[in-house]
């Protein structure tokens, strides 16, 4: 007990005022209702997000803001990470192994479009977050590399390297970069789920909670993605899930990957309803929301159960880490809405 308090004493009562501080979800449906992203983002300069302002206004680029909302999401990690000892410091590195996956993603992408696509991608590069997070990655090498072969060498020194470079024949014969994204995922889950198994006890519950329930979101939209879009068959399917999930195992996917129609089956077993209506492509779209939403309620659960216990655990940490992240998403979502022209009726929904 003692090592719980003088872990989390100080930590505790710093997230617990700024859980309070975070915007209410009013603000965000108040903000998809401005006449456009000037008046938004003069909003958001008054809600703690001039960061995000100033980055508007020195560039008039949207996607300037979501870098500037990306960086600050890291931040919060590492800043967060500072105040722990090694082994829960480590749990909380492992977490922030997601932001650099997607950057590598990122530049992956980036090269793949150019050097097996043939197409320009100079604009984009611009948007390629270089800021590291704990490793540098050189990007740019990644991007640029004349062959996959000489791709490995940029991620040396990286847990990343193995992922990709064994996914390289895969990558020429499929002529794809499916395989290797969904290896950097399982080797993401499989560090993390390391690291939790050497918390203190009274930390790895609620760090298995959380890491379990990304685990299964992962999974369930991996299979209806795979499934639906892909037309990846049952046994493919399958072995790009990632390890983790408490709620969808191994024998619940492989049920849903054999029902004929995997978006109803998770329905199911979620114990949400879709809309009634004709299996078209509308009905699809609505399952997927449906899905998404049942999923972000069962997170708002546990965040509301963690922020609300025995305070001097990892689920203080992880249930801050979500709002933040929620609070970002909605801030982009906004954004980036209100640049496409999108009506505050739609934004709404998607807040």
């Amino acid at each position: 007990m003692a090592g719980q308090l003088q872990a989390y004493s100080f930590i505790n009562a710093k997230l617990r005022a700024r859980i309070g501080e975070l915007a209410e979800r009013s603000f965000f449906r108040s903000l998809a209702s401005s006449a456009s992203v000037d008046d938004a983002v003069s909003s958001l300069a008054e809600h703690g997000f001039t960061d995000v302002a100033e980055a508007y206004r020195d560039t008039g680029d949207v996607r300037m803001c979501e870098q500037v909302l990306y960086r600050r999401e890291v931040e919060i990690l590492l800043e967060v990470e500072r105040h722990f000892d090694e082994v829960r410091r480590a749990f909380v590195s492992a977490l922030g192994d997601r932001y650099e996956i997607e950057n590598v993603k990122t530049a992956l992408r980036l090269w793949f479009e150019s050097a097996v696509r043939g197409k320009h991608v100079e604009s984009k590069i611009a948007y390629l977050s270089r800021e590291s997070v704990h490793r540098k990655v050189d990007l740019d090498a990644i991007v640029n590399a004349a062959s996959a072969e000489d791709i490995p060498a940029a991620l040396a020194d990286t847990p990343y390297e193995a992922a990709v470079s064994r996914n390289l024949e895969r990558m020429r014969t499929t002529g794809s970069l499916f395989w290797t994204e969904r290896a950097l995922d399982c080797d993401y889950f499989e560090r993390v789920l390391d690291t939790v198994g050497r918390l203190p006890e009274r930390d790895r519950k609620p760090a298995l909670d959380f890491v379990s329930l990304e685990a299964d979101r992962e999974n369930v939209f991996w299979i209806l993605r795979g499934m639906s879009y892909y037309r990846l068959g049952e046994q493919e399917v399958l072995s790009g899930v990632v390890p983790g999930g408490s709620m969808f195992d191994h024998r619940s996917l492989r049920e849903i990957a054999r029902s004929g129609q995997p978006a109803s089956a998770v329905l199911e077993r979620l114990g949400a309803v879709s809309a009634a209506g004709p299996r078209d492509g509308g009905r699809q779209a609505r399952e997927l929301e449906v899905i998404d939403a049942a999923l972000d309620e069962t997170m708002d659960r546990l965040v509301h159960r963690y922020h609300g216990s025995y305070p001097f655990t990892m689920g203080i940490v992880l249930a801050y880490y979500v709002l933040v992240q929620r609070q970002i998403h909605r801030v982009a979502t906004v954004l980036n809405g209100l640049a496409y022209g999108l009506s505050a009726q739609t934004l709404e929904a998607a807040l």
